[in-house]
């Protein structure tokens, strides 16, 4: 639940820094395109004065004076040959530095004349006159603009990497204490058996070389169990032997311990016997035993319950095994998620059998595991892909 808010989380976060980007940018352009009409306007009206041949003084004024009036964001103080302020605008603009007198005039001038923003007018007859000048508004909202960006977008890194973080520490912790326990799980059936075998040896009616036999197959179990767990976080040796004896010793050791009320089949597709597939035996039994007992573990026990494998090809070559079960199954919103890290939807469980299954198959195998139907109060079947060749691209 804590990831999926993190996520949410994130998803707003992109959506409030895209909108704001577009919002801020749009703006801009507003601005832009409102002093690109004034700028048209007034060109338009030197170009009928200049081209006017009754032009005269007056006309050239008027459109000096539309040109000071329409200036409305850039900053200028015009003075006179001596630097005396003849004129000001957009001086007092809030956004700009604020001149109150003459000496706050006389400071931003000296700005101006430092920032090299000067005009020349010649007036002729020796006269002339200084135009300064600043950045408009539009331009010192653009200068803003890359820091709009990386300021949001920053704060986004920053905070998507945080919760990527915790949520990665989160699985990891699940993991090893999912790992803890399964290994419990695996190693508790052979111990509780060979617990009880040590009460039959004290018995006297007993059949010793029975029991000797049956505890021999327990610590044999232990050594493959042991040698389940080793291999994990190594890359396992693989070989091309017929699948079909995996999956049957698998079956035969599990069906052997099943309650009565359940029963396990294995069905062989035509020309599977023999098939050869590149595979880890003793994982890719662990994948079969876990997908099974978690089949186990949705057969409600007031019913009878049905676990059917089976073996198949493709056109491909690959094997297919399918594990289907007639329990509980699942929705699909449940079912997307099985194989996620801690997911589980038993009671009790920690969601790891899937996860480690997945990696076995995924990971070691270049194969593919997945839910390939599932239905509430129907049952789930679960796919697993083994390719014939591991360089095959899964």
């Amino acid at each position: 639940m804590k990831r999926f808010l993190g996520q949410a989380i994130l998803l707003v976060l992109a959506a409030a820094i895209c909108i704001l980007v577009v919002f801020y940018s749009g703006e801009i352009v507003k601005v832009l395109k409102t002093e690109e009409m004034n700028r048209m306007e007034i060109w338009a009206k030197a170009t009928g004065v200049l081209s006017s041949p009754g032009s005269d003084e007056s006309q050239a004024i008027g459109v000096m004076l539309d040109i000071i009036q329409q200036n409305t964001t850039i900053p200028i103080i015009l003075t006179d040959s001596n630097d005396s302020i003849l004129m000001t605008r957009n001086i007092l603009d809030p956004d700009t530095l604020t001149a109150s007198n003459e000496a706050d005039l006389r400071k931003i001038l000296e700005t101006m004349k430092t920032d090299g923003r000067t005009i020349d007018i010649d007036l002729g007859n020796g006269d002339r006159q200084h135009l300064y000048y600043g950045d408009s508004y539009t331009i010192r909202q653009l200068s803003y603009y890359p820091y709009v960006q990386i300021l949001p977008v920053g704060l986004f890194i920053l905070f998507a990497y945080v919760v990527f973080s915790r949520a990665r520490r989160t699985e990891q912790e699940k993991v090893w204490i999912g790992l803890a326990k399964e290994t419990a799980h695996q190693l508790g059936t052979p111990i509780s058996a060979l617990m009880g075998w040590t009460d039959l040896l004290r018995t006297d009616d007993i059949d010793r070389q029975t029991v000797a036999d049956e505890m021999e197959h327990d610590v044999e179990r232990l050594r493959f169990i042991a040698d389940r767990f080793s291999k994990i976080g190594s890359k396992p040796e693989l070989n091309d032997t017929a699948i079909v004896e995996t999956i049957s010793s698998t079956v035969d050791y599990l069906s052997a311990r099943l309650s009565k009320k359940i029963t396990m089949t294995f069905d062989i597709g035509e020309n599977c016997r023999d098939m050869a597939v590149r595979h880890n035996r003793t994982l890719i039994s662990w994948v079969v035993e876990n997908i099974c007992k978690n089949a186990v573990d949705a057969i409600d026990t007031a019913d009878t319950g049905r676990i059917r494998v089976t073996l198949s090809t493709d056109n491909r070559g690959s094997a297919l095994i399918d594990i289907a079960d007639n329990g509980r199954g699942m929705k699909y919103s449940q079912a997307r998620h099985i194989f996620d890290p801690g997911y589980t939807t038993k009671s009790r469980g920690w969601g790891l059998g899937l996860t480690l299954a997945k990696r076995i198959v995924k990971q070691y195998h270049k194969g593919k595991i997945f839910v390939r139907e599932s239905e509430p109060r129907r049952g789930t079947t679960i796919r697993i892909i083994l390719r014939p060749d591991r360089k095959q691209p899964s």
